[in-house]
């Protein structure tokens, strides 16, 4: 996990990740409490679609969403990211993932995806990129990697 950033169990009210949250948990806990505390209060489970990728699978993400979607418009970043057409990042580069680090999670479950950051804030969360609805982050994130 990266050491930059400092998550505090105690800043937020946590819930019990294995009443509330499915899929794939491995990521930080504190993050994952936070996102059980969110669903414990709405009564809804979340699902997680992924959380922790190693470097070796951010490298093969990279390779396979570009080379399916060259075709698009999409993009090799001169550090390596993929960008779409409209020069939004869709995939970091390997290293500068926050799902390298445990810090980030992406969720299919519909009502987490329509929340705004500012339901999120309440819950040390949130959506870095206002165009992925399903990425969700640490408040604590907040910034460049």
């Amino acid at each position: 996990m990266e050491t930059r950033y400092h998550l505090g169990k105690n800043a937020y009210p946590l819930g019990n990740i294995s009443n509330w949250l499915t899929g794939d948990l491995d990521a930080h806990k504190v993050l994952m409490g936070r996102l059980a505390k969110l669903a414990e209060d709405n009564s809804k489970k979340i699902n997680i679609l992924y959380g922790y990728r190693s470097l070796i699978e951010q490298r093969a993400l990279v390779h396979r969403i570009f080379k399916t979607n060259k075709h698009k418009g999409y993009y090799l970043g001169k550090k390596g990211s993929v960008y779409n057409a409209k020069g939004q990042i869709v995939v970091a580069a390997p290293g500068r993932s926050r799902h390298q680090y445990g810090l980030a999670v992406d969720v299919n479950t519909d009502w987490v995806m329509a929340l705004d950051n500012s339901i999120l804030k309440k819950y040390g969360l949130h959506k870095p990129l206002s165009y992925e609805s399903w990425h969700i982050e640490p408040i604590e994130t907040q910034g460049p990697l």
